[in-house]
């Protein structure tokens, strides 16, 4: 019998901490939230580091390890009985951002790229292609909010990577990234369905045949709503005044439905510690009791424990994703033509 020992390797500061954590907890989730670790030191182990040091923290489920964080510490804390150390990522960088600018033609990616600099954030992938005749970063919003925003409406998913890096991501289609047998890798689950939340029509301003059109800043008295169904008790209209081009509308109208969509049915699982499970991948369940579907499910947020006495654990919630949430988008649409 195999017995699988848990373990987290953490660098804070100039100091690397190999068998010190007494117990650590780390929360990941999509922009805005901040993705972060808390780690628990005996009092007695030296920590030299201060608030903006360089950390990473590495976790081992018994089967290889994985980077959970790469950030800088966010507070040290010291008690009688510990050091608890706190790190945080880039996401913490983008919420302390309160901008005040506007961008004119540029695109989703630019702008998140943009923002991301002017909060000393690094930035990896950004798939997000849309153009936007122009987008107002006010300061009632924090940068990790403008970047949720901007990814909303451009079709993506925004988060922080292991590397640390802010990236925009469309919702994966398929395969799964990797696939979990009950019994294997989790233990316990719950999938909650939901009642089904009414179709969104994204409502922009124009319009503009293309971004640097003459016409592309006129207001319109007709609705920009790329064809969009009128509202009503089964449709919501959701204003999007920075789009002003029909094909920005619909992206936008895009994102907006699968989101909807998938929250439909909602997974909770409660696993073995899985350090390279993180929010934005796509995963497929098997061998399951009962009747849950067996996906593929979207990671939302992940939250990884280890203690010296109960060992480590991952919880994990999930929404549909891949393919099973085309076929439910398109079930929800066609039910939506029976109701208009």
């Amino acid at each position: 019998m195999t017995v699988l020992a848990p373990a987290a390797t953490a660098r804070f500061g100039n100091l690397r901490y190999d068998r010190h954590v007494t117990s650590l907890s780390a929360d990941l989730g999509l922009l805005p939230a901040v993705n972060r670790v808390t780690a628990v030191l005996p009092r007695d182990v030296p920590v030299d580091a201060a608030p903006g040091d360089p950390a990473e923290i590495t976790l081992d489920g018994g089967e290889g390890s994985a980077t959970v964080l790469t950030g800088t510490v966010g507070s040290v804390r010291r008690t009688a009985t510990a050091n608890v150390v706190t790190a945080v990522d880039a996401g913490a960088l983008l919420a302390r951002l309160r901008p005040a600018a506007t961008f004119d033609g540029q695109s989703v990616a630019d702008v998140v790229r943009k923002l991301a600099a002017d909060a000393g954030a690094p930035t990896g992938t950004l798939l997000a292609p849309a153009r936007l005749a122009a987008y107002v970063a006010h300061q009632q919003r924090t940068g990790a909010e403008h970047v949720a925003e901007l990814a909303r409406l451009g079709g993506a998913l925004a988060l922080v990577d292991a590397d640390g890096e802010v990236s925009l991501l469309p919702r994966p289609p398929g395969p799964p990234d990797r696939a979990l047998l009950f019994g294997r890798e989790f233990t316990d689950y719950r999938v909650d369905d939901l009642p089904a939340r009414p179709q969104v029509v994204v409502v922009g301003n124009g319009p503009g045949g293309f971004v640097p059109a003459p016409d592309a800043f006129l207001h319109t008295a007709t609705p920009l709503t790329a064809g969009g169904a009128d509202p009503g008790p089964s449709v919501v209209w959701a204003p999007a005044p920075a789009l002003r081009l029909p094909a920005a509308v619909e992206a936008a109208a895009k994102e907006a439905n699968a989101a909807r969509a998938a929250g439909a049915q909602r997974l909770v699982a409660d696993c073995w510690l899985l350090p390279e499970v993180r929010p934005g991948q796509l995963l497929e369940v098997q061998g399951l009791p009962g009747r849950l579907p067996a996906g593929p499910w979207l990671v939302t947020s992940v939250v990884h424990t280890l203690d010296g006495r109960a060992g480590g654990a991952t919880r994990l919630r999930a929404v549909v994703g891949g393919d099973a949430l085309g076929s439910l988008l398109g079930a929800a649409l066609a039910a939506l033509g029976s109701l208009l």
